[in-house]
Protein backbone atom coordinates (compact mmCIF):
# COMPACT_ATOMS: atom_id res chain seq x y z
CA UNK A 1 0.00 0.00 0.00
CA UNK A 2 1.73 3.33 -1.14
CA UNK A 3 0.99 6.85 -0.67
CA UNK A 4 -0.30 8.22 -3.41
CA UNK A 5 -0.55 11.38 -2.39
CA UNK A 6 3.16 11.63 -1.96
CA UNK A 7 3.48 9.97 -5.15
CA UNK A 8 1.44 12.94 -6.93
CA UNK A 9 2.94 15.71 -4.65
CA UNK A 10 5.60 16.08 -7.20
CA UNK A 11 2.98 17.05 -10.13
CA UNK A 12 2.20 20.26 -8.41
CA UNK A 13 3.67 23.35 -10.07
CA UNK A 14 6.96 24.48 -8.00
CA UNK A 15 6.15 28.16 -7.47
CA UNK A 16 2.38 26.82 -5.82
CA UNK A 17 3.78 26.99 -2.09
CA UNK A 18 0.24 26.44 -0.66
CA UNK A 19 -0.51 23.67 -2.35
CA UNK A 20 2.61 22.08 -2.03
CA UNK A 21 2.59 22.33 1.58
CA UNK A 22 -0.92 21.30 2.17
CA UNK A 23 -0.13 18.01 0.10
CA UNK A 24 2.47 17.48 2.41
CA UNK A 25 1.18 17.79 5.27
CA UNK A 26 -1.54 15.49 3.67
CA UNK A 27 0.73 13.01 3.03
CA UNK A 28 2.02 12.64 6.48
CA UNK A 29 -1.59 12.29 7.82
CA UNK A 30 -2.30 9.68 5.53
CA UNK A 31 1.24 8.00 6.63
CA UNK A 32 0.35 8.37 10.12
CA UNK A 33 -3.40 7.24 9.91
CA UNK A 34 -2.23 4.01 7.88
CA UNK A 35 1.05 3.16 8.87
CA UNK A 36 1.57 0.97 11.80
CA UNK A 37 3.08 2.13 15.03
CA UNK A 38 6.47 1.62 15.03
CA UNK A 39 10.23 1.79 13.75
CA UNK A 40 9.73 1.67 9.83
CA UNK A 41 12.01 -0.35 7.57
CA UNK A 42 13.78 1.84 4.69
CA UNK A 43 11.20 0.54 2.06
CA UNK A 44 8.16 0.87 4.69
CA UNK A 45 9.11 4.22 5.12
CA UNK A 46 9.20 5.26 1.64
CA UNK A 47 5.91 3.37 0.99
CA UNK A 48 4.20 4.92 4.02
CA UNK A 49 5.40 8.59 3.85
CA UNK A 50 6.95 8.28 0.34
CA UNK A 51 10.48 9.62 1.77
CA UNK A 52 13.92 8.12 -0.15
CA UNK A 53 16.64 7.23 1.12
CA UNK A 54 19.61 7.45 -1.98
CA UNK A 55 22.58 5.59 -2.17
CA UNK A 56 25.41 7.29 -2.89
CA UNK A 57 28.53 6.92 -5.13
CA UNK A 58 31.79 8.48 -5.42
CA UNK A 59 33.40 9.78 -2.06
CA UNK A 60 29.96 8.97 -0.29
CA UNK A 61 30.08 5.58 -1.73
CA UNK A 62 28.37 3.12 1.05
CA UNK A 63 26.85 6.46 2.88
CA UNK A 64 23.23 6.18 3.03
CA UNK A 65 21.50 9.49 2.12
CA UNK A 66 18.35 11.24 2.95
CA UNK A 67 17.85 14.98 1.75
CA UNK A 68 16.32 17.18 -0.66
CA UNK A 69 16.99 19.29 -4.60
CA UNK A 70 18.73 22.68 -4.36
CA UNK A 71 16.83 23.59 -7.52
CA UNK A 72 13.36 23.68 -4.95
CA UNK A 73 15.56 25.46 -2.27
CA UNK A 74 15.19 29.22 -2.21
CA UNK A 75 18.22 29.55 -0.01
CA UNK A 76 20.49 27.40 -2.45
CA UNK A 77 19.11 29.51 -5.13
CA UNK A 78 20.03 32.75 -4.07
CA UNK A 79 23.54 31.54 -2.85
CA UNK A 80 24.25 29.84 -6.23
CA UNK A 81 22.95 33.28 -7.85
CA UNK A 82 26.38 35.16 -6.22
CA UNK A 83 29.24 35.17 -7.79
CA UNK A 84 31.78 35.41 -4.96
CA UNK A 85 29.81 32.52 -3.25
CA UNK A 86 31.17 28.58 -3.37
CA UNK A 87 27.07 27.83 -4.63
CA UNK A 88 28.13 29.44 -7.84
CA UNK A 89 29.90 26.44 -8.75
CA UNK A 90 27.13 23.90 -7.43
CA UNK A 91 27.91 20.51 -8.64
CA UNK A 92 24.29 19.50 -7.73
CA UNK A 93 22.52 21.11 -10.24
CA UNK A 94 24.99 19.80 -13.04
CA UNK A 95 24.64 16.39 -11.52
CA UNK A 96 20.44 16.02 -11.19
CA UNK A 97 20.49 17.72 -14.39
CA UNK A 98 21.52 14.04 -15.75
CA UNK A 99 19.41 12.01 -13.44
CA UNK A 100 15.86 12.92 -13.91
CA UNK A 101 14.94 10.22 -11.25
CA UNK A 102 16.86 10.95 -8.32
CA UNK A 103 16.45 14.82 -8.76
CA UNK A 104 12.53 14.30 -8.66
CA UNK A 105 12.91 11.83 -5.66
CA UNK A 106 15.14 14.82 -4.01
CA UNK A 107 11.96 16.86 -5.26
CA UNK A 108 9.20 14.96 -3.45
CA UNK A 109 11.84 14.95 -0.52
CA UNK A 110 12.16 18.35 0.00
CA UNK A 111 8.41 19.08 -0.56
CA UNK A 112 7.69 16.80 2.23
CA UNK A 113 10.12 17.48 4.63
CA UNK A 114 9.87 20.91 4.98
CA UNK A 115 6.49 21.45 5.23
CA UNK A 116 5.25 18.36 7.76
CA UNK A 117 6.91 16.68 10.20
CA UNK A 118 6.73 12.55 10.62
CA UNK A 119 6.95 11.85 14.27
CA UNK A 120 10.41 10.28 15.19
CA UNK A 121 8.81 6.71 15.84
CA UNK A 122 8.53 6.23 12.31
CA UNK A 123 11.94 7.19 10.77
CA UNK A 124 13.86 3.75 9.71
CA UNK A 125 17.34 2.46 11.35
CA UNK A 126 19.66 2.74 7.82
CA UNK A 127 21.40 0.40 9.68
CA UNK A 128 24.75 1.73 8.34
CA UNK A 129 27.41 3.46 10.86
CA UNK A 130 27.36 6.54 8.74
CA UNK A 131 24.52 8.98 7.36
CA UNK A 132 24.58 11.71 5.59
CA UNK A 133 22.36 14.14 5.59
CA UNK A 134 21.93 16.93 2.77
CA UNK A 135 24.41 15.64 -0.09
CA UNK A 136 22.59 17.87 -2.75
CA UNK A 137 20.53 20.71 -1.04
CA UNK A 138 20.51 22.38 2.33
CA UNK A 139 17.90 22.44 4.87
CA UNK A 140 14.86 24.84 4.06
CA UNK A 141 13.28 25.10 7.33
CA UNK A 142 12.28 24.46 11.13
CA UNK A 143 10.19 21.73 10.35
CA UNK A 144 13.23 20.02 8.50
CA UNK A 145 16.01 20.21 10.81
CA UNK A 146 13.68 18.92 13.16
CA UNK A 147 12.82 15.75 10.43
CA UNK A 148 16.54 15.11 10.52
CA UNK A 149 16.84 15.54 13.98
CA UNK A 150 14.70 12.30 14.49
CA UNK A 151 16.55 10.54 11.58
CA UNK A 152 19.57 11.38 13.86
CA UNK A 153 17.71 9.55 16.68
CA UNK A 154 16.89 6.62 14.97
CA UNK A 155 20.13 6.20 13.77
CA UNK A 156 23.28 3.35 15.85
CA UNK A 157 25.77 5.15 13.98
CA UNK A 158 26.67 8.74 13.44
CA UNK A 159 25.13 11.18 11.16
CA UNK A 160 26.77 13.85 9.38
CA UNK A 161 25.36 17.53 8.38
CA UNK A 162 26.75 20.13 6.59
CA UNK A 163 25.02 23.96 6.25
CA UNK A 164 24.81 27.14 5.42
CA UNK A 165 21.41 28.15 7.34
CA UNK A 166 22.54 27.17 11.02
CA UNK A 167 19.50 29.00 12.04
CA UNK A 168 16.80 26.31 11.05
CA UNK A 169 19.07 23.89 13.46
CA UNK A 170 19.40 26.23 16.01
CA UNK A 171 15.63 26.77 16.63
CA UNK A 172 15.03 23.13 16.28
CA UNK A 173 17.15 22.59 18.54
CA UNK A 174 16.21 24.68 21.30
CA UNK A 175 12.62 23.15 20.51
CA UNK A 176 14.13 19.85 21.47
CA UNK A 177 16.32 20.42 23.74
CA UNK A 178 19.71 20.14 22.09
CA UNK A 179 21.44 18.54 19.11
CA UNK A 180 21.38 14.71 18.93
CA UNK A 181 24.33 13.01 20.81
CA UNK A 182 25.31 11.12 17.25
CA UNK A 183 24.71 14.06 15.41
CA UNK A 184 28.07 15.85 13.50
CA UNK A 185 26.88 19.41 12.34
CA UNK A 186 29.11 21.06 10.26
CA UNK A 187 29.02 25.21 9.37
CA UNK A 188 30.08 25.43 5.02
CA UNK A 189 32.06 28.29 4.85
CA UNK A 190 29.46 30.43 1.99
CA UNK A 191 32.51 31.99 0.45
CA UNK A 192 35.25 30.59 -1.61
CA UNK A 193 38.39 31.23 -0.01
CA UNK A 194 36.90 32.33 3.04
CA UNK A 195 36.30 30.42 6.34
CA UNK A 196 32.83 31.22 8.44
CA UNK A 197 33.78 33.16 10.98
CA UNK A 198 30.74 33.63 13.18
CA UNK A 199 30.22 29.87 14.50
CA UNK A 200 27.15 28.71 16.47
CA UNK A 201 28.39 26.58 19.69
CA UNK A 202 26.84 23.54 18.73
CA UNK A 203 28.92 23.10 15.42
CA UNK A 204 31.75 20.44 15.75
CA UNK A 205 33.38 21.64 12.27
CA UNK A 206 33.54 24.38 9.50
CA UNK A 207 34.17 23.46 6.06
CA UNK A 208 35.34 26.04 3.40
CA UNK A 209 36.20 25.00 -0.04
CA UNK A 210 39.58 27.01 -2.03
CA UNK A 211 40.65 27.32 -5.33
CA UNK A 212 44.13 26.14 -6.20
CA UNK A 213 45.76 29.71 -6.28
CA UNK A 214 44.89 30.40 -2.90
CA UNK A 215 45.41 26.91 -1.20
CA UNK A 216 49.05 27.36 -2.67
CA UNK A 217 49.77 31.40 -2.14
CA UNK A 218 48.30 30.74 1.61
CA UNK A 219 49.76 27.33 2.36
CA UNK A 220 46.15 26.43 3.07
CA UNK A 221 46.11 22.57 4.36
CA UNK A 222 43.53 20.75 2.20
CA UNK A 223 42.52 18.08 4.29
CA UNK A 224 38.86 16.73 2.29
CA UNK A 225 39.19 14.80 -1.02
CA UNK A 226 41.04 11.58 -2.16
CA UNK A 227 39.88 9.88 -0.08
CA UNK A 228 36.14 7.70 0.41
CA UNK A 229 34.64 9.36 3.45
CA UNK A 230 34.07 6.05 4.51
CA UNK A 231 38.06 5.98 4.90
CA UNK A 232 38.54 9.54 6.38
CA UNK A 233 35.50 9.91 8.83
CA UNK A 234 37.22 13.19 10.16
CA UNK A 235 33.97 15.03 9.20
CA UNK A 236 31.45 12.52 10.69
CA UNK A 237 33.53 11.55 13.73
CA UNK A 238 33.44 15.72 14.30
CA UNK A 239 32.71 16.64 17.94
CA UNK A 240 33.32 20.04 19.09
CA UNK A 241 32.94 18.77 23.24
CA UNK A 242 35.76 16.89 22.42
CA UNK A 243 38.73 19.54 21.34
CA UNK A 244 36.89 22.15 19.85
CA UNK A 245 35.35 22.60 16.08
CA UNK A 246 37.38 20.63 13.73
CA UNK A 247 38.77 22.51 10.60
CA UNK A 248 38.17 21.04 6.97
CA UNK A 249 39.27 22.35 3.83
CA UNK A 250 38.94 21.40 0.43
CA UNK A 251 40.11 21.98 -3.19
CA UNK A 252 37.40 23.19 -5.56
CA UNK A 253 36.06 19.79 -7.24
CA UNK A 254 36.40 21.76 -10.73
CA UNK A 255 40.36 21.81 -9.86
CA UNK A 256 40.98 18.87 -8.19
CA UNK A 257 41.80 17.17 -11.66
CA UNK A 258 44.15 19.90 -12.26
CA UNK A 259 46.21 19.58 -9.12
CA UNK A 260 46.22 16.01 -9.70
CA UNK A 261 47.68 16.61 -13.37
CA UNK A 262 50.32 19.26 -12.21
CA UNK A 263 52.17 15.78 -9.88
CA UNK A 264 51.46 13.96 -13.13
CA UNK A 265 53.74 16.36 -14.72
CA UNK A 266 56.75 16.33 -12.26
CA UNK A 267 56.54 12.32 -12.29
CA UNK A 268 57.17 12.42 -15.81
CA UNK A 269 60.07 14.97 -15.55
CA UNK A 270 61.63 12.73 -13.02
CA UNK A 271 61.44 10.09 -15.76
CA UNK A 272 62.63 12.01 -18.10
CA UNK A 273 65.72 13.15 -16.48
CA UNK A 274 66.41 9.61 -14.99
CA UNK A 275 66.37 8.01 -18.93
CA UNK A 276 68.69 11.16 -19.87
CA UNK A 277 71.16 10.05 -16.67
CA UNK A 278 71.02 6.65 -17.77
CA UNK A 279 71.65 7.82 -21.70
CA UNK A 280 74.87 9.75 -20.59
CA UNK A 281 75.84 6.69 -18.53
CA UNK A 282 76.15 4.44 -21.35
CA UNK A 283 77.52 7.17 -23.64
CA UNK A 284 80.39 8.09 -21.31
CA UNK A 285 81.10 4.22 -20.72
CA UNK A 286 81.03 4.22 -24.72
CA UNK A 287 84.01 6.79 -24.14
CA UNK A 288 81.70 9.01 -26.79
CA UNK A 289 82.46 12.33 -26.48
CA UNK A 290 80.16 13.68 -28.41
CA UNK A 291 77.31 11.87 -27.57
CA UNK A 292 78.55 12.40 -23.79
CA UNK A 293 78.39 16.45 -24.35
CA UNK A 294 74.85 16.00 -25.71
CA UNK A 295 73.68 14.05 -23.03
CA UNK A 296 74.98 16.24 -20.26
CA UNK A 297 73.74 19.24 -21.72
CA UNK A 298 69.98 17.09 -21.82
CA UNK A 299 70.30 16.50 -18.26
CA UNK A 300 71.32 19.58 -17.17
CA UNK A 301 68.34 20.99 -19.10
CA UNK A 302 65.92 18.74 -17.61
CA UNK A 303 66.82 18.88 -13.97
CA UNK A 304 67.09 23.02 -13.87
CA UNK A 305 63.53 22.38 -15.44
CA UNK A 306 62.46 20.18 -12.33
CA UNK A 307 63.92 22.40 -10.46
CA UNK A 308 61.45 25.30 -11.89
CA UNK A 309 58.62 22.90 -11.26
CA UNK A 310 59.38 21.80 -8.00
CA UNK A 311 60.05 25.38 -6.65
CA UNK A 312 56.63 26.59 -8.21
CA UNK A 313 54.40 27.23 -5.38
CA UNK A 314 51.14 25.91 -7.01
CA UNK A 315 53.06 22.57 -7.61
CA UNK A 316 54.56 22.68 -4.39
CA UNK A 317 51.14 22.82 -3.02
CA UNK A 318 49.65 19.92 -5.50
CA UNK A 319 52.43 17.95 -4.09
CA UNK A 320 51.79 18.51 -0.33
CA UNK A 321 47.94 17.54 -0.96
CA UNK A 322 49.47 14.58 -3.10
CA UNK A 323 51.46 13.43 0.38
CA UNK A 324 48.37 14.18 2.58
CA UNK A 325 46.37 12.00 0.52
CA UNK A 326 43.81 14.68 -0.62
CA UNK A 327 44.02 14.47 -4.36
CA UNK A 328 43.74 11.29 -5.94
CA UNK A 329 47.04 10.02 -8.04
CA UNK A 330 47.41 7.94 -10.97
CA UNK A 331 47.65 4.88 -10.35
CA UNK A 332 51.07 4.75 -11.90
CA UNK A 333 53.17 7.80 -10.15
CA UNK A 334 54.87 7.23 -7.60
CA UNK A 335 55.88 10.13 -4.71
CA UNK A 336 59.01 8.17 -3.41
CA UNK A 337 60.79 8.94 -6.82
CA UNK A 338 59.34 12.85 -6.84
CA UNK A 339 61.35 13.18 -3.81
CA UNK A 340 64.23 11.05 -4.25
CA UNK A 341 64.84 14.17 -7.09
CA UNK A 342 63.70 16.99 -5.49
CA UNK A 343 64.16 16.42 -1.52
CA UNK A 344 60.74 16.28 0.60
CA UNK A 345 61.76 19.71 2.16
CA UNK A 346 59.92 21.03 -1.40
CA UNK A 347 56.44 20.07 1.01
CA UNK A 348 57.89 21.13 4.16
Amino acid sequence: MKNRIAETIIDIPADNHAAINAAARAAVAWGIENAPARQLSRAEFKNWFGISVNAMSGKLDGVPAVGSSQAESAGCQALAADPDKICSHCYAAALLALRAGLSKNLQRNGRILRAAEIPAIYWPDLRADMVRVESFSDCQSVTMATNYCHLADAQTGRVGVWTKFPGWYDAAFKIRGGKPANMSIGISSAYLNQQAAALPTWADFVFTVYDLQTAAADRVAITCGGRKCRECRVCYNADHTRGGVTVVNELLKSQQLSARAHVRRVYKQVLVLQARRERLAAAEMAADRKESKRCARLVKNSAEKLQRMASNEITAACLRMATAGVIKLDAYVDLQTVFNEIGKQVVA
